[in-house]
C-alpha cells in the first residue's frame, strides 16, 4: 500500500495535477468496477488527452520546420 502511496506521490510531483486515468494508472482498476458514467467519461478523458498529444506533436514538427527556415534565412 505505502508503494502505491509513493507512486501517487511520484506522480503529483511530476504533473503537480492527475486525472483518473493517472489514478487508475498507478492503484490499478477498482475492484468492483466503475459506474457507466464513469466508464463514458475515461473513454472520452483518454480521448482528448491522445488528441491534445497529437495536436502538441504536430505543433512541435510545425515549429521545427519554422526553426530550420530562420536558420537558413540567417
Amino acid at each position: 500500500m505505502i508503494n502505491f502511496l509513493y507512486r501517487l506521490g511520484d506522480l503529483l510531483l511530476e504533473k503537480e495535477t492527475i486525472n483518473l486515468k493517472d489514478i487508475i494508472g498507478v492503484l490499478g482498476a477498482r475492484p468492483a468496477g466503475m459506474s457507466e458514467t464513469m466508464t463514458e467519461y475515461l473513454t472520452e478523458l483518454t480521448e482528448r488527452l491522445e488528441q491534445e498529444e497529437e495536436q502538441a506533436e504536430d505543433e512541435g514538427g510545425i515549429e521545427a520546420d519554422e526553426d530550420k527556415k530562420d536558420e537558413r534565412n540567417e
